[in-house]
């Protein structure tokens, strides 16, 4: 394969390394390793791999050899190639690759259950998850088993593997929620792992490196693939509900009956106010205009705020903004967070502060406040949301904005500049210390401290507008709503409700391209802890 190498470094001096990499695969896929193999080439072998240019070129030179320019020419930079066109040792063309890959590999693969460490095979048979360590001992070895059939499989076939590894001991391996319940395919986190692994194998064997070359953001394609503003809502936005778009009107009911009952609400509104909830009629009319309520928010182009509330003033209100989103979701919201969210809480408290030393610096400032103000005193939703944005290092300010505990409403609508995504006012010296709150849509206050007394109520609040009115997670919090999604309220479908083209990046603060996974690998990697963690200490 050296001497393949060599010759072609000679036709095509200019040829980037991305593409002379593929080239050199492509030729050892099909079982082309020998100098004198290349007079059998021809150009339906290799059209589409390289530019067409370059195909012309090897064409020619093979041809005619010594023909072309002289190989003196300045050559790109290439791990494989050196000036004078000879090659350097290397592990990927000292030792190429033998095993030529069988499309049909997939079909004979078995996972070596044999091979497993012991405590695995013993926790597997009792349906018990297994520590840490045997669980990367087990991805360790399925890769090895892999490579053995392939040495750079696809994420697909790489899925269908952890599929079949969750399918046999779902209870060990899958991913679940503290109450069991798969999230997302439930093979997500272990995917991630195998195919990390396969990546982490292959970093220094250039054949077999990943086919495609990484493409950075920068800010001029940032800002043109940016996905619409966050003020602009999505009317194909179902992710995650069961009652995004009914067809059916209740029974009994017309559109213009259902079209009189709403002017009748906003009449009432109108006349009364808020307090106008109180009368029975008005719950029994929300429910039966749910389709209709559904319409207006799903229209396309989709309404504004101002225009949803014009026409449905009472879906403003808490209690039915959370009917609704029960209604949509088929999830009972204020179920979920009172005393579930302080239950939860309590633990992941726990789960941080029995491991401080594994902790970046926002996490332990953040305990840190937690223990001054008392861990008795405070709300432990509030605290474990904190702990837990710190930990995603995701902006406190992209949830929770801070005001003095005197402010009103109409405040915050004239001098606070709120952004157009849900943010909680936090009433008090801190969002810590607060105990009054107030929700935030499109830079307006839409509920009140009056209906939102405290922490619990006012999340279930926030939460419930980004399904009710299909707005997406905005970018700087994605990692804490969705971890709050899955954990708290349980909605776990594949996919993300962010779907930004570019996100910061955690370990550099840069704009990077953000990966699509059917699984955001930070969080279910956050859950899984958590689980294992309550798994051995509770």
């Amino acid at each position: 394969m050296a001497s393949v190498a060599e010759e072609l470094t000679k036709a095509l001096p200019s040829l980037s390394e991305s593409d002379f990499n593929n080239l050199l695969t492509h030729l050892a896929t099909q079982s082309l390793k020998e100098h004198s193999d290349l007079q059998f080439l021809s150009i339906e072998d290799i059209e589409g791999v390289i530019p067409p240019v370059a195909v012309r070129r090897l064409m020619y030179y093979l041809k005619t050899p010594g023909q072309l320019i002289d190989t003196e020419d300045t050559l790109p930079s290439c791990q494989i190639r050196t000036s004078a066109g000879s090659l350097p040792p290397s592990p990927s063309l000292a030792s190429p690759p033998t095993l030529v890959q069988r499309p049909d590999w997939m079909s004979s693969f078995e996972i070596p259950w044999q091979k497993m460490p012991a405590n695995l095979r013993q926790c597997v048979a009792q349906g018990l998850r297994p520590r840490k360590q045997e669980h990367l001992s087990m991805v360790r070895i399925i890769v090895q088993a892999i490579q053995e059939k392939c040495l750079n499989p696809t994420r697909n076939q790489c899925s269908e593997i952890a599929r079949q590894v969750i399918e046999k001991h779902p209870k060990s391996f899958a991913d679940v929620t503290a109450e069991g319940e798969l999230i997302g395919c439930g093979y997500g986190s272990l995917l991630n792992q195998i195919k990390t692994r396969i990546d982490h194998v292959n970093c220094d064997n250039t054949l077999v490196r990943v086919r495609r070359p990484k493409q950075h953001a920068t800010c001029e394609t940032a800002s043109s693939n940016e996905s619409p503003t966050p003020s602009k809502f999505s009317k194909t936005d179902c992710y995650g509900c069961v009652n995004w778009h009914p067809i059916d009107l209740p029974q009994g009911e017309t559109p213009e009956s259902v079209e009189g009952k709403r002017k009748e609400m906003v009449e009432l509104f109108s006349v009364e106010g808020p307090t106008a909830a109180e009368r029975a009629w008005v719950e029994e009319y929300m429910i039966k205009t749910y389709a209709s309520q559904r319409y207006t928010i799903n229209a396309n182009p989709p309404p504004s705020m101002d225009e949803i509330q014009e026409k449905w003033p009472f879906l403003f209100l808490k209690r039915f903004l959370c009917n609704h989103f029960a209604t949509l979701t088929g999830i009972d919201i204020d179920a979920r967070f009172v005393g579930c969210l302080g239950t939860k809480g309590k633990k992941i408290l726990h789960f941080f502060q029995s491991q401080l030393a594994r902790w970046n610096k926002e996490v332990r400032k953040v305990l840190q406040d937690i223990e001054k103000a008392g861990c008795d005193k405070v709300n432990h939703g509030v605290a474990c949301t904190l702990t837990t944005m710190a930990f995603f290092k995701d902006d406190v300010d992209a949830l929770f904005l801070p005001a003095d505990v005197t402010t009103t409403a109409a405040d915050i609508n004239r001098s606070l500049s709120a952004p157009s995504t849900p943010r909680l006012i936090a009433l008090g010296d801190s969002v810590l210390k607060a105990n009054r709150w107030m929700l935030t849509v499109d830079g307006k206050v839409i509920i009140g401290p009056q209906e939102l007394p405290d922490f619990d109520s006012a999340l279930a609040a926030l939460f419930s507008c980004f399904y009710s009115f299909n707005i997406q997670y905005q970018t700087e919090a994605e990692n804490t709503l969705e971890f709050i999604q899955r954990f708290i309220v349980r909605i776990n479908p594949e996919g993300s409700k962010c779907q930004s083209r570019t996100q910061i990046s955690r370990r550099t603060g840069k704009t990077v391209q953000r990966k699509n996974a059917n699984l955001n690998p930070v969080v279910a990697a956050f859950i899984r802890e958590l689980v294992d963690f309550e798994w051995q200490n509770y």
